[in-house]
């Protein structure tokens, strides 16, 4: 009994892996007819910057003053081997506004904050 159902689901997978085989060698060949797209042309670059460049403000408007400071160092192989040759210091300076404290500085920004 045991035999004769190994030998069924031998059967059953032989026939399976044959008409597998058969399906893919006889079956038509699908060609796609879906036509693609035309790429879209890529945007051309901006012209190099020509002229002075007003750097002394950024793009969201802060104003930047800079400075640059040289003290006289010693030759250049000694002033390459000390790391303290090269520093850059920042400095922020900005100001800080006050929190509104009546009613009346806070009607500036909304006039109608009074009546709610």
């Amino acid at each position: 009994m045991v035999l004769l159902l190994a030998a069924a689901i031998f059967a059953v997978i032989l026939y399976r892996w044959i008409s597998q085989e058969r399906l893919q060698y006889f079956a038509p060949r699908e060609t796609p007819t879906t036509t693609s797209p035309t790429p879209e042309p890529t945007p051309t670059r901006p012209p190099p910057i020509a002229g002075k460049l007003d750097t002394g403000r950024l793009f969201n408007g802060i104003t930047l003053h800079s400075s640059v400071e040289t003290t006289p160092g010693s030759d250049a192989s000694t002033e390459r081997a000390d790391p303290e040759s090269y520093v850059l210091d920042l400095k922020l300076n900005a100001r800080v506004p006050t929190p509104n404290r009546t009613l009346e500085e806070l009607a500036k920004i909304t006039p109608r904050l009074p009546e709610l």
